[in-house]
């Protein structure tokens, strides 16, 4: 039985123009951790101004002095029920006819609809761009530096070391790593400069010429190495709390995931029998 104090809802936003009974009045359905504070969001400013239908509906409403209405239409003890009941109750209400302005199909990781896919589709059909929109497009561009994935080649980018964080594999270029890994070396480039959270289902972080100062072999005999965001390799938690003035239970938390960072750092495990096996290409890629 579901307390009906519980914060985990569901809930429809509701076009006051239309009659109770009316399946057209619901316009909306999400999912809520917070009770009602998130459905009261999609008034504020911030929310809309974005470039929705969502949004579009609500300023189309403050425009008639109208506000939207909140109703509840669940509640439940997890966020992995609110997935599936969202989903449930945005193909109830779409069965009943109603025009929701949702973008995705529903769930923490729903995709976009059919229906929205459908309309991007029609829309993006045939679409030409004029010789003057083309002329204003190359006006814009004159004078800018290529993005930084088009800079691929320089030696500045090439050259330098990195760590393959799921095999432990270090590359001495980011074309050896694409090469080897048999990925695109834009989308490796991506994942370097936190564009990409992965390229292939790998993750990669630079390996910086000052970390040749932890890697001694005796210190990783025992110990359990981490690696932070900047591609720096400690040989424990311990070590890095020394080296970095940092608490060691706070990077103890980090690496379980309690913790999203602490001053700034974020910390990854690392096998230490991997770590073993590369040292030494390392050194010997940083050394020359």
């Amino acid at each position: 039985m579901i307390e009906k104090s519980s914060k985990y809802i569901i809930y429809a936003l509701i076009d006051p123009r239309f009659d109770p009974g009316d399946p057209f009045r619901i316009r909306y359905v999400g999912q809520s951790s917070r009770g009602l504070e998130r459905p009261r969001c999609h008034g504020n400013p911030a929310s809309m101004q974005e470039n929705t239908h969502k949004a579009k509906w609500i300023r189309k409403l403050c425009k008639l002095n109208l506000n939207y209405k909140i109703e509840v239409l669940g509640r439940y003890s997890s966020i992995e029920d609110l997935n599936y009941w969202e989903c449930y109750w945005m193909d109830y209400y779409r069965s009943l006819g109603a025009s929701l302005t949702n973008l995705k199909a529903g769930g923490s990781n729903g995709k976009p609809s059919k229906e929205v896919c459908q309309k991007i589709s029609k829309a993006k059909l045939g679409l030409k761009f004029s010789a003057q929109h083309r002329l204003n497009l190359s006006k814009s561009h004159l004078g800018k530096k290529p993005p930084v994935y088009a800079q691929i080649r320089s030696r500045e980018v090439r050259g330098k070391p990195i760590l393959c964080i799921e095999t432990s594999q270090v590359f001495p270029s980011i074309r050896e790593a694409g090469k080897r890994l048999n990925i695109n070396y834009s989308g490796i480039l991506a994942v370097l400069k936190g564009r990409y959270s992965h390229s292939g289902g790998y993750t990669f972080k630079y390996i910086r010429e000052d970390t040749r100062i932890y890697f001694n072999l005796k210190q990783y005999q025992k110990c359990k190495p981490i690696l932070d965001q900047y591609g720096n390799i400690y040989p424990s938690t311990k070590y890095a709390s020394a080296y970095l003035n940092i608490d060691n239970s706070t990077i103890s938390e980090v690496l379980s995931k309690r913790l999203r960072q602490t001053k700034g750092f974020k910390f990854t495990k690392l096998d230490r029998k991997k770590v073993l096996s590369v040292i030494s290409d390392i050194l010997t890629i940083i050394t020359g």
